[in-house]
């Protein structure tokens, strides 16, 4: 009787439990399905890498200047040591080792600080030899906010900082550069010439006048000034057209030239010329009956040409030359003068 009772007693409280349980409950005590522990930590580590993803998230976008996930950022330190904590040793899946791996790298290519202390080389604006002077220095100024056994969270600012110190600067030796005497580039200056010339053996007598730098032009002109009235002509032996002259032995002669040429200064003491022109030379004979007749043979009139030097001592000029007249007869020349 009393195992009849407790078996009444097991099938009430049955279908009591099944009233009260949801249908899913009832499912899963009717067929519990078992989970393996590979399962559990696979779920396990994605939580994890949900939660290190949101943390990268945050901390580059607190390097980027948001102030609000810097705030975030630092309340989240603590958290983030011990989650970075487990994953050392870590049995996680090689998919899910790769994607950790990768959110690292990204975390490490964007937030990464350079380590302490920071300073950049100091930019000199002023050097005084011997004295001391004071520098702007740009320095980067790193103050770390948080730090645990695995996060380090520091902020950055740039700063002038002034600094004294002593700048020693050599006195340079001035170096002697060799100077080469100054070369003239200009023209050599103009000079003139003017001489006053006699011609022998038939003496007559002129002026010669000119203009030279290195080179330069001239003209000359002498005569005897002696233009006789001739009356007719006849030969050196006395023929005439009428037929043998007699003469008295008076005699007249006539010299005319006019030439003019180029001048060389080779030296400062000498000048060359030469030139060209026209000139005439005639012989007169006076007859018993007072007429002049010109000997025709003798007589010249044609082509002049000049040949000479001019030497000069100072202001004073000597000259001495040779002209010709028709390349038929050559006179000498001397002249005295000017050279200024």
């Amino acid at each position: 009787m009393n195992g009849f009772l407790f078996r009444i007693v097991l099938l009430c409280g049955w279908f009591l439990l099944q009233s009260v349980l949801p249908l899913s409950a009832q499912q899963r005590l009717r067929f519990p399905t078992p989970v393996s522990r590979v399962e559990q930590d696979s779920l396990q580590w994605e939580q994890v890498l949900q939660r290190y993803q949101s943390f990268c998230d945050v901390a580059i976008a607190a390097k980027a200047g948001d102030k609000e996930a810097a705030k975030q950022l630092r309340s989240q330190a603590d958290a983030i040591s011990q989650l970075l904590k487990k994953v050392k040793g870590s049995n996680m899946t090689p998919s899910q080792q790769q994607r950790f791996n990768q959110m690292k790298q990204r975390y490490a290519d964007v937030v990464t600080l350079p380590e302490l202390p920071v300073a950049a080389s100091p930019t000199v604006v002023q050097v005084v030899a011997g004295q001391t002077v004071v520098i702007r220095d740009t320095v980067i100024v790193m103050r770390e906010v948080q730090k645990t056994d695995t996060v380090r969270i520091v902020e950055q600012k740039v700063v002038e900082v002034p600094v004294e110190r002593v700048v020693e600067v050599p006195v340079e030796v001035p170096v002697e550069v060799p100077v080469a005497a100054p070369v003239d580039t200009k023209a050599p200056p103009f000079h003139y010439l003017l001489l006053a010339e006699a011609v022998v053996p038939d003496f007559s007598y002129g002026l010669m006048l000119g203009v030279v730098r290195k080179a330069g032009l001239y003209v000359r002109f002498d005569s005897n000034f002696c233009y006789p009235t001739v009356d007719y002509t006849c030969t050196s032996d006395g023929q005439a057209y009428y037929g043998q002259i007699w003469t008295t032995g008076r005699t007249q002669r006539s010299r005319l030239s006019a030439t003019g040429g180029v001048l060389w200064h080779p030296a400062s003491w000498l000048t060359l010329y030469t030139g060209a022109g026209y000139g005439w030379r005639s012989l007169c004979w006076e007859d018993l009956s007072g007429r002049w007749a010109e000997v025709s043979d003798v007589t010249l009139r044609g082509v002049s040409a000049d040949l000479g030097a001019v030497f000069n001592i100072g202001r004073f000029a000597l000259s001495a030359g040779v002209t010709t007249l028709s390349f038929r007869r050559i006179d000498c020349t001397l002249g005295l003068g000017m050279y200024f």
